[in-house]
C-alpha cells in the first residue's frame, strides 16, 4: 500500500542521477562483480547501477529502468503513465536513479523523502507490526550495509542459544526426538529430511494448481513447538490437498528462528481456514513472533505472507525470492543509502516508507499481489 502523501507536482522535471552510471554486468570490474555473486548467473545484458566515484553499492537494474535513466540525460517532465505511475517514479527517485527538481535544485535518494512523504512514521496496528518496526530501528543503529545488514534484519527476533538448549538439542538426533513427529510421521503424511529442515506432505499428492507461494507461520516459544507442529500436521493431513506442505527447523539454530514452523498453501481460503483453526487450537500458547509478516491472531503466534513473483522490479540482487528475504533486502538497500546521504527523517522511517512503494502495507506488513502485478505489466 503506497504511503505517498501526494504525487509530485505534474510540472516537476526529472533527470538521471549525476552520481551514478549504468553499466552492463560483463563490464563490471572484477572486484565489484565479486560483491554481487548472484549476478554471475544472469544474462550479460543485465545492467547495474554503480557509483561514479567512491566505493558505494552496486545494484541491479531492469532493462526498463536502465533505458529510462539514459533517456533523462537532460532534465524533462515525466508522464507517470510513461513509466508505470507515480509510485514507480517515486521509487526511481528515492533509490537514487533519478533526481527531481525541488526548491531550485535537483534532489535524489533519502534527501528527496520530503517530496513524497509527510514525515509521519507509519502506524503499527499489531504486535508483529511493532516488532517489525523495532527490527528496522535496530538495524538502522548498527552501521552495517548490504548483505550483512539484510542478514541481521532477516534474523531479528531469533531466540538465543542458551547452555540449557544446547545440552538438550545440541545434535540433529536430539532435535528430531524433541519434535516427536519425525521418526513417526502422522498417518497419511510423508516425511523428508534435509540438512536445515524437516518437510511433510500428504502421502496422496495432488497436482497443485499453482506454486505454493502463500505461507502461514506458526511461531511459539521453543518449549511448545512439538505441540504446535502436531496441530499443524493434523491440518495438513485433513486439508484434502489444499495445504501443500509443512516444514520445521531441523537443528537447534533452526528451531530458535522466529520462522521455525511454516505451512505452505496455493489457496488463500485454505490458509484462512488453517489460521482460524490454529488460533483456536493453540490459543494461549506464548508466541515468539515472525517480523515482517501479517498477524493473523493479534498476539503474533500465527501470521502469514505471500512470496512476491520472481519478475517483480528489483534494485537489489538478493538471490532469494522468499517474502522475508525480499523485505529484508529492500530495507537493507534503503538503510545503506542513508549512510551516504542522511534522510530528513529517521533512517528507519525512510526505509519503511520506501518499502511501502513496493506494495507492502507497513501498518500490518502484508504484501499486495495487486501492486506487484501492476509493476510487472
Amino acid at each position: 500500500m503506497s504511503r505517498l502523501a501526494e504525487p509530485a507536482a505534474p510540472s516537476a522535471r526529472y533527470r538521471a542521477a549525476r552520481g551514478v552510471r549504468v553499466t552492463p554486468v560483463c563490464e563490471l570490474p572484477s572486484a565489484l562483480a565479486a560483491r554481487l555473486p548472484s549476478i554471475g548467473a544472469a544474462s550479460d545484458s543485465t545492467e547495474v547501477l554503480v557509483p561514479r566515484r567512491g566505493p558505494g553499492a552496486a545494484r541491479a537494474l531492469t532493462a526498463a529502468a536502465a533505458d529510462l535513466f539514459r533517456s533523462l540525460a537532460r532534465p524533462r517532465r515525466l508522464d507517470p503513465a510513461e513509466v508505470g505511475g507515480p509510485d514507480t517514479i517515486a521509487r526511481f527517485v528515492l533509490d537514487g536513479i533519478l533526481e527531481i527538481e525541488h526548491a531550485g535544485g535537483f534532489v535524489s535518494g533519502p534527501g528527496a523523502h520530503g517530496c513524497y512523504f509527510d514525515g509521519v512514521p507509519p502506524r503499527a496496528d499489531t504486535r508483529l507490526a511493532r516488532l517489525s518496526q523495532e527490527a528496522v530501528r535496530h538495524a538502522a543503529s548498527l552501521g552495517l550495509g548490504g548483505v550483512a545488514l539484510q542478514r541481521r534484519l532477516y534474523q531479528y527476533n531469533t531466540a538465543p542459544i542458551t547452555p540449557t538448549w544446547r545440552r538438550r538439542l545440541g545434535t540433529a538426533r536430539a532435535a528430531a526426538r524433541f519434535l516427536r513427529s519425525v521418526d513417526r510421521p502422522p498417518r497419511g503424511l510423508v516425511h523428508r529430511a534435509e540438512p536445515a529442515w524437516h518437510y511433510w506432505r500428504r502421502a496422496r499428492r495432488m497436482k497443485p494448481s499453482a506454486a505454493p507461494t502463500l505461507k502461514l507461520y506458526v511461531s511459539p516459544g521453543l518449549e511448545r513447538l512439538p505441540d504446535a507442529l502436531q496441530a499443524t500436521l493434523a491440518l495438513l493431513r485433513d486439508a484434502d490437498g489444499r495445504m501443500a506442505a509443512v516444514k520445521v527447523g531441523a537443528d537447534l539454530s533452526g528451531l530458535l528462528r522466529s520462522d521455525k514452523l511454516v505451512a505452505y498453501f496455493t489457496d488463500l481460503d485454505a490458509l484462512d481456514h488453517a489460521a482460524s483453526a490454529l488460533n483456536t487450537k493453540l490459543g494461549g500458547m506464548a508466541p515468539q513472533g515472525v517480523p515482517f509478516t501479517a498477524d493473523r491472531g493479534g498476539d503474533g503466534l500465527i501470521s502469514s505472507a505471500v512470496d512476491p513473483p520472481a519478475d517483480v522490479v528489483s534494485l537489489d540482487w538478493t538471490g532469494d525470492a522468499s517474502w522475508r528475504a525480499w523485505v529484508a533486502g529492500r530495507l537493507a538497500s534503503s538503510l545503506t543509502l542513508t549512510h551516504a546521504q542522511p534522510a530528513p527523517v529517521p533512517d528507519w522511517v525512510f526505509a519503511i516508507d520506501r518499502l511501502c512503494l513496493d506494495g507492502v502495507d507497513a501498518c500490518n506488513w502484508a504484501g499486495s499481489p495487486a501492486a506487484w502485478a501492476a509493476e510487472t505489466d
